[in-house]
């Protein structure tokens, strides 16, 4: 859906108020835009979607060399995707050797469906081949699932961590309460990227800690 909606400065970030919803995005991110409009106050156009619950990696793109598990790869995540995850799981089941695409949107489609014991049962297999988007995938599942004590021990036990792992682990602090634990790690964060920004200051604007979010 698009969405009409203004861009008001406000000391040190921005404040984008549209729908039933406010955007706040630091100044930093929108300076270059800032500069070529040469305009205090503009509109844009911004396509949203109501949801702030952490969202499910699904793979996008399938690099596969073999063909055959290429398309089982399009059909389990068209499957996960559709909410048929009991077809998609039984043709993973019947597939010789899945990959880490496989696992991953298997997994994924598990969580998505709500069966995130399921899906931790696939991840914890000896077998399974898991990357860092499966393990994202897998924090971003109990915290869709308001389990934030399991997301927060995966996170930690993760052996490898991206940008999106930690924006991940401090989306879900900040949309369970834990404003300090979500500052902690961003602290800890070896890079940050325009989402981790956003999100801190976003957190800190809602929880009336106007003072903090300013001095980013």
């Amino acid at each position: 859906m698009l969405a009409f909606f203004r861009v008001v400065e406000v000391g040190k970030f921005i404040i984008i108020p549209f729908s039933n919803c406010v955007q706040i995005i630091t100044i930093p991110v929108l300076i270059n835009l800032k500069l070529l409009l040469r305009r205090p106050r503009f509109n844009l156009y911004h396509s949203i979607d109501g949801s702030r619950s952490a969202k499910i990696s699904m793979p996008r793109k399938d690099f596969t060399v073999d063909g055959n598990v290429a398309h089982c790869n399009w059909m389990i995540t068209s499957l996960g995707k559709d909410g048929r995850i009991m077809e998609a799981r039984r043709l993973f089941d019947e597939m010789r050797d899945p990959d880490v695409i496989t696992w991953t949107s298997v997994i994924s489609g598990f969580i998505k469906c709500g069966m995130i014991e399921e899906a931790r049962r696939l991840f914890d297999r000896v077998d399974a081949k898991k990357n860092v988007v499966t393990w994202t995938a897998m924090v971003g599942g109990y915290i869709r699932s308001n389990k934030i004590s399991e997301a927060e021990k995966l996170f930690h036990e993760m052996p490898n961590k991206n940008v999106v792992s930690w924006n991940t682990m401090i989306d879900g602090y900040a949309q369970n309460g834990g404003i300090d634990s979500a500052m902690y790690l961003f602290e800890k964060m070896p890079e940050r990227n325009v989402v981790s920004w956003n999100t801190v200051v976003s957190m800190l604007v809602r929880c009336g800690r106007i003072e903090e979010a300013e001095a980013f």
